[in-house]
């Protein structure tokens, strides 16, 4: 095994570790719950939850190119526990870490998250302008969410749109106002990442649609598995429940008070375990099997080295 795919398992194991640190603290949080478990009224929630995440490993595979099906499910389960489990959201790291262990693609498999994060993003942005159109909702109560999302989305709208229009515009102005190697260095910089930000393009070609529905029908279910525990104003409730679960990554005190009904907290502390368990148990089995197995046969890498850019500075020298 070479240096790259050893220090490929040994971050495997790593998360894993982290993961089982994650699972260990949030244990509090699970007891806390336990006075309030009603798993008779959870059953359906919990069954739609189940199907939103069989949605999101479905989405994954259309940006991945179709992996085996068992391959897929335990490399979106492990991910997935590892993202909702470790403390804040470092968890995002392990995610593009296995992902680019699998591809053998550092960039692939950092756009691929990105593309997962960025429909999310955009979903939970119309969320939040529903409820502040139709349900009251104060602005300054979520600033902080708002924030960030139009950021995230400013920031790829540059990088994915606008700077690949304006590139020849941008390599005039660095050959005007800089000479000799400063301005080889800079054109190699502006050069690499616009090769990365014309990668974007293939992984979404024919999948557009496909991945709007398929974010479209995450967030439905995970809104009508909320909703399930409300008898009073469901959509309402729902609403409000998951901008409280998104405000409160932003900030330990948010500045308004959401829905958080015993059943609710009890709903979130079982989902949390089931897949943080989930994700130990397939650590502890399949996926370290796989693991070590796909660093051998990548079953679906493009055949690169993980940090390839294929740059046309290269000529230039």
């Amino acid at each position: 095994m070479d240096f790259g795919r050893k220090l490929s398992y040994w971050a495997f194991l790593g998360s894993f570790l982290v993961l089982l640190g994650g699972f260990i603290l949030f244990q509090g949080k699970f007891l806390a719950a336990r006075p309030w478990l009603d798993i008779s009224s959870l059953l359906l929630p919990f069954g739609i939850y189940v199907m939103a995440h069989m949605l999101r490993a479905v989405r994954l595979s259309l940006l991945l190119g179709g992996p085996r099906f068992r391959t897929l499910l335990v490399l979106y389960f492990y991910v997935s526990a590892c993202s909702a489990l470790i403390p804040f959201k470092l968890g995002e790291l392990v995610r593009i870490s296995e992902i680019v262990g699998w591809l053998n693609d550092f960039w692939r498999g950092l756009l691929i998250v990105w593309i997962e994060r960025l429909f999310d993003s955009v979903a939970q942005g119309i969320m939040i302008l529903l409820q502040i159109a139709f349900f009251g909702q104060d602005p300054l109560a979520v600033r902080q969410l708002i924030v960030v999302i139009g950021a995230f989305a400013f920031i790829s709208i540059l990088f994915f749109l606008v700077l690949p229009e304006q590139l020849y515009n941008l390599n005039l102005h660095i050959i005007r106002s800089y000479k000799g190697r400063k301005a080889i260095r800079l054109l190699r910089i502006v050069d690499s990442i616009y090769e990365v930000s014309q990668r974007m393009r293939p992984l979404l070609a024919g999948k557009l649609v496909s991945l709007t529905l398929l974010t479209g029908s995450i967030w439905l279910l995970e809104l009508l598995a909320l909703a399930s525990l409300f008898n009073s104003d469901p959509g309402q409730q729902a609403l409000l429940s998951l901008t409280g679960q998104f405000t409160a990554l932003m900030s330990s005190a948010p500045s308004v008070t959401f829905p958080a009904s015993s059943l609710t907290l009890a709903f979130d502390a079982m989902k949390m375990e089931a897949l943080g368990g989930v994700g130990l148990l397939l650590g502890l089995t399949l996926y370290r099997r796989l693991r070590l197995r796909g660093l051998a046969e990548r079953p679906f890498a493009s055949g690169k080295p993980f940090w390839s850019v294929s740059s046309q500075h290269r000529r230039m020298e």
